[in-house]
């Protein structure tokens, strides 16, 4: 199996393109049984990224089961989607990474991703809305303008 590999472009200081090598990657076969709860039950913090669901259905399962040992070993969890949509499509990403959210203490998102999240294009009241989802943080990256947490 190959590696899964990404290329980075700087065409401008204000333009990059993004080359994923992915598909049929050892990572896209990942399987909830390749996790180690005692290694997971050791950590301070659990971190997860919306790229690894979007990789398989079977990294989706993988990466709930990762949920599920942090949650019964008190480890927090933080989440972020870093949603891809050169991997899935918009609405299967929504509808995936909406149901990550309740499950995790901290959401640091884009504001595009908010807005893909929430619809909310406001950074305040996509903030909100997910915090109504049940994470006891989110923090919304703004760019230049720092972030709102």
């Amino acid at each position: 199996m190959p590696t899964g590999v990404f290329f980075k472009e700087r065409r401008r200081a204000d333009m990059t393109r993004v080359y994923y090598y992915r598909a049929g990657s050892a990572a896209s076969w990942f399987a909830p049984d390749d996790l180690s709860p005692e290694y997971i039950s050791q950590a301070r913090y659990l971190h997860l990224t919306g790229i690894t669901p979007a990789l398989s259905i079977e990294c989706r399962q993988t990466l709930y089961r990762a949920i599920d040992i942090a949650r019964d070993a008190d480890i927090p969890i933080s989440f972020d989607p870093n949603v891809r949509l050169t991997l899935w499509m918009a609405d299967e990403a929504r509808e995936a990474l909406r149901g990550i959210i309740p499950h995790v203490q901290i959401v640091l998102t884009s504001r595009e991703e908010a807005t893909l999240l929430t619809g909310a294009s406001d950074p305040e009241t996509a903030a909100r809305l997910l915090l109504d989802r049940g994470p006891s943080q989110v923090i919304v990256k703004l760019g230049s303008n720092g972030a709102l947490g």
